[in-house]
């Protein structure tokens, strides 16, 4: 069961973590999100998202728990429902929830590497509500790249472009002027989740510390 939480104690919680350990964790794009899991010992363990049952009383297996946790939690809290998943099964599960439009997310524990990948969205997201309404910044970082707009192969989906739609931080920007879109590097934490719905491929990750401004707007 799910602790009896206000809103103030989960934003609490998320700043206590942040204050013991630098940060809570950070979004990655797809290709690092199956990176990791290839190398973490092992499979993962699917888990119904917290985030999700505490803010909206749904049950979706989106959190994924990797080593020592894979060992740890069935043994800790055996009433909960966990699905073992081999590395290729994870994988296909991450891809399809980028798909979806779930961004990935890791998250740390006192140990110095991921314990559990989250794939998630606003407004369930604890640790991005945390950010998002209350300045929480440490709960959850912007990952290392930024969407960037090839303007010349962007034509905005006849004026409904479908990078917007799935930009989870309002970072894509549409100009009826222009009939094309703009990406705020300053808004985007480079979840990549616009790219992959650009059938002309107007959009790509560039590395945030490219660009001098942005190296620190973490």
């Amino acid at each position: 069961a799910l602790p009896d939480l206000t809103n103030r104690d989960a934003i609490k919680m998320m700043g206590d973590i942040t204050s013991e350990y630098g940060h809570g964790g950070q979004v990655v794009p797809l290709e690092d999100a199956l990176k990791i899991v290839d190398l973490h010992r092992g499979g993962t363990l699917a888990q119904p998202c917290y985030c999700r049952k505490y803010y909206g009383a749904i049950d979706k297996h989106t959190c994924l728990w990797f080593y020592p946790a894979t060992e740890v939690s069935q043994k800790a809290r055996p009433w909960e429902e966990m699905e073992p998943l081999s590395k290729d099964e994870t994988k296909n599960l991450i891809q399809q929830f980028d798909h979806e439009g779930l961004y990935h997310a890791v998250y740390y524990a006192p140990i110095p590497y991921p314990i559990v990948m989250c794939n998630c969205e606003y407004p369930y997201c604890i640790a991005l509500r945390a950010r998002m309404e209350y300045g929480v910044k440490e709960a959850v970082l912007k990952g290392h790249s930024v969407s960037l707009v090839n303007a010349e192969r962007c034509d905005g989906c006849e004026g409904s472009p479908k990078c917007m739609t799935k930009c989870p931080f309002g970072a894509i920007r549409y100009s009826p002027t222009s009939g094309r879109v703009t990406a705020d590097p300053f808004a985007c934490f480079g979840c990549g989740l616009c790219r992959s719905v650009c059938d002309r491929g107007a959009l790509r990750l560039v590395d945030r510390t490219a660009f001098p401004s942005l190296k620190d707007a973490w």
